[in-house]
């Protein structure tokens, strides 16, 4: 769990290809978790992994973290949700009343099911 923290907040993958990952680090990353990283995957998959820690110039706009990309994701399904006609009917005739989260309900309904088995 501890890499996986790391993994999702921490790391921004800038290139990957079979056997080999390039990253950026955050300054708060934990230096030996790419190392641990290759560890495992070379464990798991059976062939040798390199993990390149790329310097920050590396790192583009566009490349995110698993933690950033989720950020924005929210912020778009939030935006989605506002500018649906029922949703801002609701948030005017409730003043002060906001939008605080949107929900699958398709994802829901399947764990719901998958739960009921």
């Amino acid at each position: 769990m501890v890499l996986y923290g790391q993994i999702y907040n921490f790391m921004v993958p800038v290139n990957f290809s079979p056997g080999k990952i390039e990253i950026c680090l955050d300054p708060a990353a934990d230096r030996t978790a790419p190392g641990k990283m290759k560890q495992l995957l070379s464990g798991w998959t059976g062939m040798n992994w390199i993990i390149s820690v790329l310097p920050a110039e590396h790192k583009k706009p566009e490349h995110l973290s698993l933690a950033e990309e989720d950020v924005q994701m929210r912020k778009q399904k939030l935006e989605n949700a506002a500018g649906h006609p029922i949703v801002k009917a609701v948030l005017e005739t409730f003043p002060g009343a906001r939008l605080g989260a949107v929900t699958d309900i398709a994802n829901e309904q399947s764990t719901y099911e998958e739960m009921q088995q």
